[in-house]
């Protein structure tokens, strides 16, 4: 926003010069044209450099999709590390009762219960 607003004030500040300098010839000669160009070119700067900062931002946000594909990852490699100390666990006890547990909490849906009962059976 502050952007728009320095290239407006510039705007205006070349034209007030060019009402101000219309007696040179230079600025006499080609006045009307100006008027019409330095607006339109300082438009079309401010056009490109909106995008260009759009693209960064889009970039930016882009990497946090990925951060949150990571934790995931992690996670899920944690519960079944989890759930591979309880079946050790109850494989050194032959404990079929255990083992019929861990099933029934693997088939929780929810994740985070899930990992907590895990958690509950390991100790």
């Amino acid at each position: 926003m502050q952007f728009e607003v320095v290239l407006l004030i510039v705007c205006c500040i070349i034209i007030t010069l060019l009402i101000i300098f219309r007696d040179q010839p230079l600025v006499k000669k080609y006045w009307r044209y100006s008027l019409v160009l330095i607006p339109a070119i300082i438009i079309l700067i401010l056009k490109i450099l909106t995008i260009i900062r759009q693209n960064k931002t889009d970039s930016t946000v882009s990497s946090s999709p990925v951060k949150d594909h990571i934790s995931e990852i992690k996670e899920k490699l944690n519960e079944v590390n989890t759930v591979v100390k309880i079946e050790a666990a109850v494989a050194k006890e032959q404990n079929d009762q255990k083992m019929q547990e861990l099933k029934e909490v693997q088939q929780i849906p929810d994740d985070r219960e899930r990992r907590k009962r895990l958690a509950q059976m390991i100790g």
